[in-house]
């Protein structure tokens, strides 16, 4: 049950970090902004990959059983750490790296709304955890379609967290709307 938590933190531990290093550099998405250096890059693709891991065991061993989430839900937390793992590893650099880091990134990126959605529709969790689901999912989809909009490229990073930080916020809920229980 701590791994899924501890996943989301160590993600927010490196977000933090890598926003606060390289905090004087306007790079318009995340990706970018780590594979700025080669340090930066290294950490990002660790930290993805091992959050990704620890995650995909907590879903696996706990979260899916306890909210008694379809198969489809497996099958698109499969696909969504498999992308995360090439988005990890292969920087947003140029050329086909970037073509393929950005078409994985995107990936991963749809597949977290029907994920929140399926988590959201669980039997297993109350109304009201429902209810707030929904609005962090109403907050998911305004960030996407407003990413598509921003005119300032810089602030698409802060989009990008956000977006992430919304389905990390629905795992955790349920999680501890589980524990209290």
């Amino acid at each position: 049950m701590i791994l899924g938590p501890l996943a989301i933190l160590l993600s927010w531990l490196m977000f933090g970090y890598v926003f606060y290093t390289m905090r004087h550099l306007r790079h318009p998405t995340f990706s970018k902004l780590a594979a700025s250096a080669k340090q930066t890059y290294l950490l990002f693709a660790v930290c993805l990959s091992v959050s990704g891991i620890l995650i995909y065991i907590f879903m696996l061993k706990w979260f899916i059983n306890e909210f008694a989430l379809p198969t489809l839900f497996t099958v698109l937390a499969t696909l969504a750490i498999t992308v995360q793992f090439v988005t990890a590893w292969v920087p947003d650099t140029k050329g086909w790296k970037h073509r393929l880091h950005h078409e994985a990134a995107w990936t991963e990126a749809w597949l977290l709304m029907p994920m929140a959605l399926l988590i959201s529709a669980s039997p297993n969790i109350s109304i009201l955890i429902q209810a707030w689901c929904a609005l962090v999912i109403l907050i998911m989809l305004f960030l996407v379609l407003s990413s598509y909009k921003i005119t300032n490229e810089s602030r698409f990073v802060y989009y990008q967290a956000a977006y992430i930080m919304c389905f990390h916020i629905i795992i955790l809920t349920t999680t501890f709307s589980r524990v209290v229980d």
